[in-house]
C-alpha cells in the first residue's frame, strides 16, 4: 500500500515539472547532421516543403530557403534522369546487348552534375535555419 502512495506522490510532483518544461520549448528548428542533413521542429522531421512553410514568418530565411529548395528540385530531377540512364544502360548490357557508352557517360555526367545542387541545398538551408532561429531568439 505504501508503495502505491509513493508512486502516486512521485507522479503528482513530476507532473507540474513536465508542464513547466514543455512551455519553455521555443518554435526553433533543430538541425541534425548524421548521415544526411535533416531538420526537426517539436520532435518531428520536416520535409523540404514543410521547412519552407515553417520559415515563412522570417522573410530573409524564407527567401534563402526557397532558392535552396528550387535548386534541390533541379538537382533531384537531373540525378533521377542520370540514374535512370545509367541503370537502363547497365541493365540492357546484362541482357546480352552491347553496352552503349554514350548513354552511360551522359547518365554519369548528369548524376555528377546533380551533386553540387545537393550540397548547395544543404549549405543554404543550414544558413536559412540559423537565420530563422536567431530571429526567434531576438523577438523573445
Amino acid at each position: 500500500m505504501t508503495r502505491y502512495k509513493i508512486i502516486v506522490l512521485i507522479g503528482l510532483f513530476s507532473f507540474p515539472t513536465r508542464v513547466v518544461l514543455s512551455q519553455t520549448n521555443f518554435d526553433s528548428i533543430t538541425i541534425v547532421s548524421k548521415y544526411s542533413l535533416y531538420f526537426l521542429k517539436n520532435g518531428k522531421r520536416l520535409s523540404p516543403g514543410k521547412l519552407v512553410t515553417a520559415v515563412k514568418s522570417n522573410p530573409e530565411a524564407y527567401a534563402i530557403l526557397k532558392h535552396a529548395k528550387d535548386s534541390r528540385d533541379i538537382g533531384m530531377i537531373l540525378g533521377c534522369i542520370g540514374g535512370f540512364m545509367v541503370g537502363y544502360t547497365v541493365g540492357l548490357s546484362f541482357g546480352e546487348r552491347k553496352l552503349d557508352k554514350l548513354d552511360l557517360a551522359a547518365g554519369g555526367a548528369l548524376v555528377l552534375f546533380s551533386i553540387p545542387f545537393s550540397i548547395g541545398f544543404s549549405a543554404k538551408s543550414y544558413k536559412a535555419v540559423k537565420i530563422y532561429n536567431a530571429g526567434i531568439r531576438e523577438t523573445r
